[in-house]
């Protein structure tokens, strides 16, 4: 008996129709208006020029957020390690998934110089708390950036690192680091084949035969049927 999913799995679920998403759920398993129109497009043009500028503003905001916070990914106090992960994944989530602010913001960390190692070092020595965090930020900077699946996949010790969580951290640590090679694989078909590759997986025979039960993978066609 696998025992209940907890509530973090459920958004695994949609991306099952991937073949490396499913099995990666599988392995969880078992682990203002103007009258004047003249004057209405002076002050509409000050606007937008203001809109920009404030724009710009809050886009260097972001960028010295996330290169302080990538900075203390590396800390030694593992308290401050773990909230600087945190604090990268509310950057990835706010306003919604699919928000211009959430999606601007995962550009900007993809772009920020040693996030990737930063991550990678957390997921690797972090503590339970800074590698479900960790790993947590790793599935919502992916969220709809090829780019930064990419970059995930090819930062060293990374894929190591998240099959690790998934083979020997709480069940919720282990849910999270699903759900990052979840979104990577949903996301860029290249940072999906490199996950098959190294065998982040790991499944063997009896895993697939337990895998056939479930109803998700199933529907999807996918469980038994292996890789090729």
């Amino acid at each position: 008996d696998i025992g209940p999913i907890p509530p973090l799995l459920s958004l695994l679920v949609p991306a099952c129709q991937h073949r490396s998403a499913a099995l990666v759920l599988g392995r969880v398993l078992l682990l203002c208006e103007d009258r004047d129109s003249s004057r209405c497009h002076c002050r509409g043009d000050v606007m937008s020029m203001a809109t920009a500028e404030d724009g710009e503003a809050e886009r260097i905001t972001v960028r010295q957020a996330v290169q302080q916070h990538v900075v203390r990914l590396w800390d030694t106090d593992p308290t401050v390690a773990a909230r600087a992960a945190e604090s990268l994944f509310e950057l990835g989530v706010k306003g919604g998934y699919a928000s211009v602010v959430a999606t601007r913001n995962r550009q900007e960390i993809g772009m920020m110089e040693g996030v990737f190692p930063g991550f990678a070092h957390l997921v690797s020595h972090g503590t339970d708390e800074g590698q479900g965090w960790a790993c947590a930020a790793l599935a919502q900077i992916a969220f709809d950036n090829a780019n930064n699946c990419i970059a995930i996949v090819r930062t060293p010790g990374m894929l190591a690192g998240l099959r690790q969580v998934m083979e020997n951290s709480t069940r919720d640590s282990k849910a999270a680091a699903a759900l990052a090679v979840n979104n990577i694989s949903a996301f860029s078909e290249q940072a999906s084949a490199i996950i098959v590759q190294a065998e982040v997986l790991n499944l063997n025979e009896a895993d697939m035969e337990r895998l056939s039960l479930v109803g998700c993978l199933q529907e999807a066609g996918l469980a038994g049927a292996g890789w090729g």
